[in-house]
């Protein structure tokens, strides 16, 4: 994986001196479930992107998520409700964004909890397969 190349971890520790990325490389299923869980808030500065499974996933972990305000981002994440989105490309943004949900006292757990609660209410299995057969219902009764 072009990734998970000596110049990707070379860049980072010459850009981190303080040591506060720990670059992971392509991981399996299994792991990526323990880094979730051993995660305190998932990041997500991306530039482009539609409806973002990654986001999804760190939201039904019940992880804060700070998300660039791109794309089917915005239909995810209720800003300082259930996340925190950022402007995109725009390094200020993202650093008040990671600041204040790491410092406010309490933020992380009410945007977690939020989180965790927008996936179950509306983007579980269960809810979507309803909304599937509704769908076909529509489509076959317009016939």
């Amino acid at each position: 994986d072009t990734l998970d190349t000596p110049y990707v971890k070379k860049y980072l520790q010459s850009v981190d001196k303080n040591n506060l990325v720990e670059y992971i490389g392509p991981v399996d299923d299994e792991q990526k479930h323990r880094e979730y869980l051993d995660a305190d808030i998932f990041v997500f500065p991306t530039y482009v992107e539609d409806q973002s499974y990654a986001v999804m996933e760190a939201m039904s972990y019940g992880l804060p998520v700070i998300a660039s305000n791109v794309g089917g981002v915005p239909s995810l994440i209720a800003h300082e409700q259930n996340g925190y989105l950022v402007v995109p490309k725009n390094v200020d943004s993202l650093r008040e964004g990671i600041r204040k949900v790491i410092s406010e006292t309490g933020l992380q757990k009410i945007l977690g909890e939020n989180a965790r609660k927008t996936i179950e209410q509306g983007f579980t299995w269960n809810v979507r397969s309803k909304e599937i057969v509704t769908l076909y219902q529509i489509l076959v009764e317009s016939k």
